[in-house]
């Protein structure tokens, strides 16, 4: 996933032009959290019991994470010199 999810940060930065993208994952969801992290989203918040669940019914915290034109320039930039 973190292949997938680099792949498509670098097609929205260095083609589509993108200058911002948000992200967002359930609190409990440890894997989705380190892609992103990975990927150099930085974390912008929590949406308290934001989604309730389909199955349970119960509500989840949302982690909203986001990176800018810039992060990704500089996380490229400093993968390249090392």
């Amino acid at each position: 996933m973190t292949e997938a999810l680099s792949e498509v940060l670098r097609y929205c930065f260095e083609e589509a032009g993108f200058y911002r993208i948000n992200g967002s994952h359930a609190a409990e969801n440890i894997g989705s959290a380190r892609v992103m992290e990975k990927c150099g989203f930085l974390y912008e918040g929590t949406r308290r019991k934001a989604y309730r669940l389909l199955q349970t019914g119960e509500r989840a915290d949302i982690v909203e994470r986001g990176i800018l034109r810039e992060d990704y320039l500089k996380q490229i930039h400093s993968q390249t010199v090392l």
